[in-house]
């Protein structure tokens, strides 16, 4: 079962307390060109999504908007959170293509197929360290000649992702780990590492994603979509994935 939310009385003052309040202090930059109907999809889906510990940071909330908005696909997506998993200090080497490539070559596949990691990598944005890792998978057995023919073709192909928009001068940036992590509460450990742009593991973002993406395209209720992500926050802390974003 979750446990009670962390004691907000203890933050320092002035500081926003919730996805809302960081939204309207620190995101109106980036959501203030959308129309008001999107802006609640993505204050929504932040809401949602959100397992405790400090908000999304504006890179992630940015590549959510272009997404939403059709200015990147959504393996473009998916492939910048795993590039980002790729860059904690626990991730396999080579990044976020390593963090597939390792996951491809021990029998996990993320996603839950053999398309779904291809389809990843054939999206990264990294094509520089992209081309030699996927040259030595090929060379390896990893993957076959045509899988590394399509990944490099399709990655090669794609535009790269918009450069990330800072922070205005005038907003003093929140202080690192804030809202502070609390145990029990949405920061639990992960096996590659630690938690994901507010997701207690990569298979809880992808699960939250995609009630997020059926609540957003009307083939979820909201309040069934609220109760299957609390569903699935409770099983991730107690330690066992949840199937009912499946």
């Amino acid at each position: 079962m979750i446990e009670p939310p962390p004691d907000k009385s203890t933050w320092p003052p002035g500081l926003p307390r919730t996805i809302a309040e960081y939204a309207d202090a620190y995101l109106a930059d980036l959501l203030d060109p959308l129309t008001a109907d999107m802006r609640h999809v993505i204050v929504q889906s932040l809401t949602m999504g959100y397992l405790g510990g400090p908000f999304p940071d504006r890179e992630m909330v940015q590549r959510l908007i272009e997404v939403q908005t059709g200015r990147i696909t959504p393996a473009q997506y998916d492939s910048w959170v795993m590039e980002s998993v790729g860059r904690l200090p626990t991730a396999e080497p080579g990044g976020g293509i390593g963090h597939i490539l390792g996951r491809l070559e021990n029998g996990y596949e993320v996603g839950g197929t053999r398309e779904k990691m291809l389809e990843l990598l054939s999206a990264m944005d990294d094509t520089t360290s992209l081309v030699p890792a996927i040259t030595d998978a090929a060379n390896r057995g990893l993957l076959s000649r045509a899988e590394a023919d399509a990944v490099l073709s399709a990655a090669l192909s794609l535009p790269v992702l918009p450069p990330v928009v800072p922070l205005p001068d005038d907003i003093e940036p929140l202080p690192d780990n804030y809202p502070p992590p609390t145990p029990g509460y949405g920061c639990v450990s992960i096996p590659a590492g630690t938690v994901i742009h507010g997701f207690a593991t990569l298979d809880a973002y992808q699960a939250s994603r995609e009630i997020i993406h059926r609540v957003s395209a009307g083939e979820l209720d909201p309040a069934e979509g609220e109760q299957m992500l609390e569903a699935l926050k409770s099983d991730y802390i107690a330690g066992e994935p949840s199937t009912d974003a499946g």
